[in-house]
């Protein structure tokens, strides 16, 4: 079961491609709206990389907001054919790559290789994550980070219970499309330490970014290096 949902993730992101596409391109996502985006590319600069996996790509955005705020260089990934066509359209100037999260875990090596850096942008919705962790820390430069910015768990907990567990998104929030539901699997923070211990890796920041009323977090950012490489202890703030 928890297999059939995990291609369930990547099919829905085919079906719905055009309309998350132009979800993005007319600005509709509230919480993007509110700071996410710039939590992530603020983030990610405060870094410094110079060379960056953006996995999960979809239409490229990130991978463009890298390029022109910081000149770095910037491989973009995706499964879906469509949002990797329409980042390619948008972007010829970088390259992107329409690679499966199957194909990684089997194949690490089609990973471009000694990144500074791979972000991983609300990118992550299955259960069984430490496989595709572990593949990435493959391509990792040495003290290379992998920054993950994902739902807060205690903002999105699903009926106010705090546990794992496969929910549905609906997309409704977004409107004025016919989109297909999509499966993604709720996880607290400990179930997402234990996902990264397994793969190796250790948080060794977390970032919570709040909107300008300074109010609840609007998602939760994850800083994250190879368990015995360099870092600092794991530290904790507000953006």
């Amino acid at each position: 079961m928890t297999y059939d949902r995990e291609r369930e993730i990547a099919s829905s992101w085919e079906r719905n491609a055009g309309a998350w596409s132009r979800a993005i391109a007319e600005n509709r996502i509230a919480s993007r709206r509110a700071g996410t985006d710039r939590a992530m590319v603020e983030t990610i600069a405060r870094l410094r990389p110079r060379r960056v996996l953006d996995l999960g790509c979809g239409e490229g955005w990130l991978t463009r907001a890298l390029v022109e705020r910081l000149g770095c260089r910037v491989v973009g990934a995706d499964g879906s054919r469509d949002l990797v066509e329409t980042a390619r359209r948008l972007d010829p100037g970088s390259t992107y790559l329409h690679l499966s999260y199957e194909a990684i875990i089997a194949e690490p090596a089609r990973l471009p290789e000694a990144v500074d850096l791979i972000a991983c942008n609300f990118a992550l919705f299955g259960q069984a994550l430490s496989p595709l962790l572990a593949a990435l820390t493959s391509a990792l430069a040495p003290g290379g980070a992998i920054v993950i910015q994902t739902l807060h768990p205690w903002q999105s907990r699903p009926g106010g219970r705090y546990r794992d567990g496969w929910q549905t998104e609906t997309f409704a929030a977004l409107g004025g499309e016919a989109w297909d539901a999509m499966p993604w699997y709720f996880r607290t923070l400990a179930s997402w330490t234990g996902e990264l211990g397994t793969a190796g890796l250790a948080v060794v920041e977390i970032v919570e970014p709040v909107g300008a009323d300074g109010g609840d977090p609007l998602s939760l950012i994850l800083i994250c290096r190879r368990a015995a490489g360099p870092g600092p202890g794991a530290t904790s703030r507000a953006a």
